[in-house]
């Protein structure tokens, strides 16, 4: 279920949410998602982030970024030759100008549901929106959206923090995930102990997991048993 966790960056090269985090931080980030299996990194021309990954990043990371259009000055930034996802935050011009071909996949970061009948220049390959506990805006499009094969990210699951104020991160973040319409899940965390703490109940439904046919398999129960 890692796979799926993706790490905002917003407040890595800025304060965002009152918080901001130090290279030191950053670091101890990156490798608690090299050993969990978090594979991709989400910024944005302006969170000031992108010289961050760029530097402190490898390889192994996918990274998602953002912006109107300038995705070679991202690319400089990251010091990278392409990306995974290029999401762009200017939907009347999406796939009518300066085409994208330095990414695997370029889509949507969208605010607000699209008034009904909106036709964009090309399908996007990524839609990235709003969604949480509290906000539901999205739900039938989400569902739409991916049966028509398009890769659902969301991002806003605390709702900077007032789903808190109802629930706790991990209910927050479990609903996102146990949503099969959703690819991918992007939570920004304030400290390395933070993340940890959000993602204990992943570990723990990873320890759940079995292989042995004989207790998996009840066609193997022995007559009688009520396991």
């Amino acid at each position: 279920m890692f796979d799926r966790i993706v790490i905002g960056t917003a407040n890595w090269g800025q304060k965002y949410n009152g918080v901001q985090l130090d290279r030191q931080e950053i670091k101890d980030i990156l490798d608690y998602c090299t050993c969990t299996g978090i594979t991709m990194l989400d910024t944005a021309e302006e969170y000031g982030s992108e010289e961050i990954i760029g530097e402190l990043a490898n390889s192994s990371f996918e990274i998602v970024t953002k912006g109107s259009g300038d995705i070679e000055g991202s690319l400089k930034r990251l010091d990278r030759d392409s990306v995974y996802g290029y999401l762009w935050r200017t939907p009347n011009v999406f796939g009518k100008q300066n085409l994208i071909v330095e990414a695997q996949k370029t889509g949507l970061s969208l605010y607000d549901p699209p008034v009904p009948g909106t036709k964009w220049g090309m399908r996007p390959g990524i839609i990235q929106v709003p969604y949480s506990l509290m906000d539901r805006r999205m739900e039938s499009l989400i569902k739409y959206w991916r049966q028509t094969n398009v890769e659902i990210h969301v991002r806003s699951i605390y709702l900077r923090g007032k789903c808190l104020k109802k629930t706790n991160t991990q209910e927050c973040l479990a609903f996102v995930m146990t949503n099969r319409f959703i690819d991918r899940v992007v939570i920004g965390v304030d400290s390395m102990k933070q993340l940890q703490e959000n993602l204990d109940f992943v570990h723990k439904w990873n320890s759940y997991q079995c292989d042995d046919e004989e207790i998996i398999d009840t066609r193997k129960w022995k007559k009688g048993s009520r396991n």
